[in-house]
């Protein structure tokens, strides 16, 4: 598909539009930038096997549904460090972003836009300028978001997670629960959070836990029955790998490794890992 074809027959039926390549979690994402009169232009990214037919039905959709965002919140302070959260991705170097690197992911600050009255979402990556215009130091940015972000953090059982009775979770072979955020988004903010973790710990009696990345999503967490657990990290890393190799969008997608929480450090650590070719 030649996306700039699509572009020349939007501008025939009066749509101004322009391609554009984005960098989501490290991966080049390439779609269509919309020019809608508001202050949010959004962007309409084209999946592989898509047809030119549906494409361009998915930006006549994002063209009505565009939310109704004033960008002069990008220089309200207030709004800004009320709707500040900090979200994770692979890590990769990004001079145009504020991030911070923690663990094997990077860790950055996003603004929030939330449209009640269709409960779409969208966000944008915070930059030195937004902040300087905002008036608005670095540190002080870091601090609401980190707040912001642990008052939306929970824990959830795997059924309440996939919105199932906990009698119809029988089929788990193991105990598995969740940590992501209220919006059930950007989860992975939680490796962040130890004492999300120690609370858990604390609450079931246990010493430590093993934590899955999912994706950027959320987070599984795995108890563990002490320090003398035979559970073997390598293989569950070469798990996460597969998954992501089969089953996962590579704009979601962390790395292959397994991270564990224990109560005596009270740290998370990674204590297995595998490259993304590496046999089992």
């Amino acid at each position: 598909m030649y996306l700039e074809n699509i572009t020349k027959e939007l501008e025939n039926h009066g749509i101004n539009a322009e391609e554009v390549t984005v960098m989501k979690n490290g991966v080049p994402c390439t779609g269509i930038r919309v020019v809608t009169g508001t202050d949010i232009s959004p962007v309409v990214y084209y999946a592989q096997g898509e047809t030119i037919e549906e494409f361009v039905s998915r930006i006549q959709d994002a063209i009505e549904h565009t939310p109704a965002v004033d960008a002069g919140m990008l220089s309200d302070r207030e709004y800004i460090l009320k709707n500040l959260y900090v979200t994770v991705q692979r890590y990769f170097h990004d001079d145009s972003i504020i991030g911070k690197n923690v663990l094997n992911v990077e860790a950055m600050l996003r603004i929030f836009f939330n449209v009640k009255e269709n409960e779409e979402c969208g966000s944008v990556k915070v930059t030195k300028e937004i902040l300087n215009f905002a008036g608005i130091s670095q540190d002080e940015a870091w601090e609401a978001a980190i707040d912001n972000t642990r008052s939306t953090l929970h824990v959830y059982s795997m059924a309440e997670a996939l919105g199932l009775d906990e009698t119809d979770a029988g089929w788990l072979q193991v105990p598995l629960d969740v940590a992501t955020t209220e919006r059930r988004s950007d989860g992975a903010a939680a490796l962040l959070f130890p004492d999300l973790f120690r609370d858990y710990c604390t609450q079931r009696n246990i010493q430590s836990c093993i934590l899955l990345p999912s994706s950027t999503q959320e987070i599984l967490i795995l108890p563990e029955d002490g320090d003398d657990t035979r559970c073997d990290y390598h293989e569950m890393a070469c798990m996460v790998r597969d998954i992501n190799n089969t089953q996962l969008d590579p704009t979601i997608q962390l790395a292959p490794v397994v991270y564990r929480y224990d109560l005596k450090s009270d740290a998370i650590r990674i204590v297995a890992e595998v490259c993304e070719g590496e046999g089992d």
